[in-house]
């Protein structure tokens, strides 16, 4: 089994631990931009790329971000990690201040309303070289989260050549 499956959106949900109604959701709000395209009436289908950012927005939610919070995040933590196994940290601070990236973290601010301020204009109060003064900092170890992935992955393919599950 050396090539790579394409699977579901309810397999690949199932792979990184979220509810096919929370992705559904997020998509049909335009918060979750880097699902896989599809048609009308067609299913979507996550090839093994597509649920690195699938992972990081079920973890983000785990956390309690709101979906028009993590699907951002987790798309361009995704970007941020295409072609690299770094390490990514990412802090988050008050006032929807917050920072990703390798060792140092670079600062990506959220605008009150939720919405993604590209330009980084919306600048919040700082507390002397920090974003808040309680700073809650997550680590997504990269090579393990897409091993994880590739594990899951190979299970659900094991399960359905067993009889033992749907379709992928």
């Amino acid at each position: 089994m050396s090539a790579k499956p394409n699977v579901r959106a309810s397999t690949a949900c199932k792979i990184v631990g979220l509810d096919i109604l929370k992705l559904n959701e997020a998509i049909s709000r335009g918060v979750y931009r880097c699902a896989p395209p599809t048609t009308p009436g067609s299913v979507r289908i996550f090839g093994e790329a597509a649920m690195l950012p699938l992972y990081f927005f079920a973890r983000l939610l785990d956390y309690n971000l709101p979906a028009n919070w993590a699907g951002p995040i987790a798309c361009d933590i995704a970007d941020h990690c295409r072609d690299s196994d770094d390490n990514i940290v990412m802090l988050l601070g008050e006032r929807n201040a917050i920072a990703f990236g390798g060792s140092h973290p670079t600062l990506v601010e959220w605008m009150t309303e939720g919405e993604y301020d590209e330009k980084h204009k919306n600048r919040g109060r700082r507390y002397e070289d920090s974003i808040a003064l309680e700073v809650v900092r997550l680590t997504f170890n990269v090579r393990n989260v897409r091993a994880i992935i590739a594990d899951m992955l190979q299970h659900e393919i094991k399960q359905f050549l067993a009889g033992k599950s749907g379709p992928l």
